[in-house]
This record gives structure tokens, C-alpha cells and sequence, in this order.
């Protein structure tokens, strides 16, 4: 589970949407991306908050996945 959020990730369906399936109001989309960025170490710009409202789970999921840093393996 995401630290603030009402969200548990293994019982989440990817079509799922935010604000209509899970019940999202703007203030909880934003609580929760506030979260995503400190628990995946991201920044989400701010133009594409407004994108993110009626996202499914599978689109967020791709996002935050776009989002993140590539990790090398092997790198000390």
C-alpha cells in the first residue's frame, strides 16, 4: 500500500479508474500522486495532473514506470 493512500496495489484491476471505480476526488488524486513521487523517487510535471483524472490503474502504473529513472544493473 502507498503510504497516504486508501490504495492497495495488489487488489487493484488495471481498468480500473481513478475517479470513477475507486472514488478519487482531485484532492485525493493529488495526495496520492504526492505519494508516487516520493515512494518511486519521480517528479510528475504539473501539465499532466489534469491527464491523470479518469486514468485507468494500468495507464498510472505506465506513467510512473515512463517516469522513473533506469537503473543500471551492476552500478555501485
Amino acid at each position: 500500500m502507498i503510504k497516504n493512500s486508501r490504495l492497495n496495489l495488489s487488489e487493484l484491476r488495471g481498468d480500473e479508474r481513478l475517479n470513477f471505480e475507486l472514488g478519487y476526488d482531485s484532492h485525493a488524486l493529488l495526495s496520492l500522486l504526492l505519494d508516487i513521487e516520493d515512494e518511486f523517487g519521480i517528479e510528475v510535471p504539473p501539465e499532466r495532473v489534469p491527464k491523470l483524472v479518469g486514468v485507468a490503474v494500468a495507464d498510472l502504473v505506465a506513467m510512473i514506470e515512463s517516469e522513473r529513472p533506469s537503473v543500471r544493473e551492476g552500478s555501485s
